[in-house]
């Protein structure tokens, strides 16, 4: 146990022996887990944001955003560094294994890591990194995200689990108007079901029953219907995006008004247990809630309409208790959301993709002239 004399931080110092584990590249990026990668990826990012030393990251492209005490900290500088890291990841794939015979014109991403660009386009667009953007009218304008909302969610993200690390940044998004009939009932995998899986079929953690899914569809304001329901999950909460358009046949199907104790609202909003539908997507909602033991905290369901009375709330202590959203953070909420659209500060998927790919494609370059003509 000792003090660092540059941080000033009590560390920790442990001799480690150092192991090969591969002598092929190729083998490390076979193996390689986006969800572990999205969590580490993640920790270095706020990391990098909370304040890096000089030495870390080149000084001179964040001249003057160093503070008195020498620490860099500033979102776009972490902005940066992940994508740099994403460039420096995906150039020693086409360096190092069987891709470098590719074209260069050619975007060649392993298998294992074909969404890492969408994590790390995300990542520069969630709440985590993403720069504060006001909303609200006139006078009245507030940042969004707000410095304590953006705390918060660092703080979880620090410790978050590779299970919900890729959620943490890109939601996802369940259209609960157009599910398939086995969708939302309980199912118990067989035998025969599980033979293709990588786990022994012995293993009785794969036969236990679960709730069917829908099919997640992204993120984009183009895949949301005004006549469809969308349930987004975004690892903190749920949100039941109703469209202005849906009938009221449906919507009695969904939500069910019950009696509160409560002295200052008597009708609270429930999820339907008497419908089809209703409790198909009651079940959804429990299955998201209890599929990863490592989320964050309890999620609470919020109603995001317009049409709905954002009055109504419930006090009762059921699972699928509600709470309204008011419309004045309603635009906010789906711009934290839906990662996958464009917005003021970042670019679409297409554009992020073509210059990645030119940076990998100038690194490479780069990398291929120095080990010809032995440096620079």
């Amino acid at each position: 146990l000792y003090t660092c004399k540059r941080t000033g931080r009590r560390l920790i110092r442990i001799m480690t022996l150092s192991m090969r584990v591969t002598d092929n590249p190729a083998e490390v990026y076979r193996g390689a887990d986006l969800g572990v990668l999205a969590a580490v990826l993640i920790r270095s990012a706020i990391w990098d944001a909370a304040g890096s030393q000089k030495n870390d990251y080149d000084p001179e492209s964040v001249k003057g955003n160093e503070g008195s005490s020498g620490r860099i900290s500033t979102l776009q500088t972490s902005r940066d560094i992940a994508v740099d890291t994403c460039v420096e990841i995906l150039s020693c794939y086409r360096l190092y294994t069987s891709a470098k015979k590719s074209p260069p014109a050619q975007l060649v991403l392993p298998e294992s890591l074909q969404l890492l660009p969408l994590l790390i386009l995300s990542l520069r667009k969630s709440s985590l990194l993403r720069p504060a953007l006001a909303k609200g009218l006139g006078y009245a304008q507030s940042p969004s995200p707000t410095c304590d909302d953006r705390c918060f969610q660092q703080h979880y993200a620090m410790n978050v689990s590779p299970a919900v690390a890729t959620l943490l940044v890109h939601p996802n998004v369940y259209c609960l108007t157009s599910m398939e009939s086995s969708d939302g009932t309980m199912y118990t995998p067989s035998p025969v079901d599980m033979k293709n899986r990588s786990m022994g079929s012995s293993d009785e953690v794969d036969y236990e029953p679960y709730i069917r899914l829908p099919h997640p569809i992204h993120p984009s304001m183009s895949c949301l219907n005004d006549d469809g329901i969308h349930l987004i999950d975004d690892g903190f909460s749920l949100y039941l995006l109703v469209g202005n358009r849906v009938s009221g046949e449906k919507r009695n199907q969904l939500f069910a008004t019950t009696n509160s104790n409560t002295s200052h609202n008597s009708d609270c909003l429930d999820i339907s247990t008497t419908s089809d539908f209703g409790e198909k997507v009651g079940n959804i909602i429990h299955q998201l809630r209890t599929f990863h033991e490592s989320r964050f905290t309890y999620a609470p369901l919020v109603v995001l309409s317009d049409s709905l009375d954002s009055t109504v709330h419930s006090h009762t202590p059921t699972e699928n208790a509600i709470e309204s959203s008011s419309n004045n953070s309603y635009e906010g909420i789906l711009l934290n959301l839906l990662v996958d659209d464009p917005t003021s500060h970042e670019k679409g998927y297409v554009d992020f993709l073509c210059s990645l790919h030119r940076q990998i494609r100038n690194k490479v370059m780069s990398e291929t002239y120095a080990e010809t003509h032995g440096g620079f």
